[in-house]
């Protein structure tokens, strides 16, 4: 019993060395934890050079200027049991969950890769629509709506006042850009494959009767009026 309290000890290290939790990978994959934490800083620089240095993913994503998003370190489930019944003697590995996209072919990859074993351990093709939305996209789709002249006649003045609103963050800004993720599932409407968001505004008096519809693999910005946000 002490020896299986040291071991679980152990395991909760390794979920510490990562950092806060962060939610389910990219991928779920049998026999490892659908929860864990996020990557560390040299976790993620090592996982990066690995990512843009494998042929597969090249291969996949084809040539240019890639991505690479990274997602959370997961503990293998198999080998933290194995572990904790004392038939492993080492503490568990952790994964890293991660995709590549390359904006000017469209193209994207999963990826799971080794932290312990410094090496990628599985790749698969992922549609790009797929990707999770970051900071940056959202920033891109904002310099995409700025550059509409439609929408920066509605707007007026204050256009140039709006910053990107991250999801969960507790910051106040009096005019705050907020992104709605698209996927579209008829077959005949580019979001159905291109990455596609949608970007409400809000204001101090609240939010603007309209949105812009962004296409960032099209990198077209369409405005939108009327409608009713949060």
């Amino acid at each position: 019993m002490v020896c299986r309290r040291i071991r679980s000890a152990i395991v909760a290290g390794v979920l510490a060395a990562g950092g806060a939790l962060a939610g389910p990978a990219f991928a779920q994959a049998q026999g490892v934890t659908q929860s864990a934490p996020t990557a560390t800083a040299e976790e993620r620089a090592a996982t990066e050079r690995a990512l843009l240095a494998d042929p597969r993913i090249a291969g996949i994503v084809g040539p240019g200027q890639p991505r690479v998003v990274i997602g959370g370190a997961e503990i293998n489930k198999q080998e933290a049991e194995a572990f904790l019944e004392g038939r492993r003697s080492t503490p568990p590995s952790r994964d890293i969950y991660a995709m590549v996209i390359n904006p000017r072919t469209n193209q994207a990859a999963r990826i799971v890769y080794s932290v312990a074993e410094n090496r990628v351990l599985a790749v698969e093709r992922a549609m790009p629509s797929s990707i999770p939305l970051t900071h940056d996209d959202v920033e891109q789709a904002l310099g995409l709506a700025k550059a509409n002249p439609e929408f920066r006649q509605a707007v007026g003045v204050t256009l140039d006042e709006f910053k990107v609103l991250d999801p969960g963050s507790e910051n106040t800004v009096p005019y705050a850009v907020q992104a709605l993720p698209l996927r579209s599932s008829n077959r005949s409407d580019p979001c159905a494959i291109d990455r596609c968001l949608d970007l409400i505004f809000r204001t101090p008096k609240g939010y603007l009767p309209l949105r812009v519809h962004v296409d960032l693999t099209r990198r077209n910005a369409v405005l939108l009026r009327g409608g009713r946000h949060p």
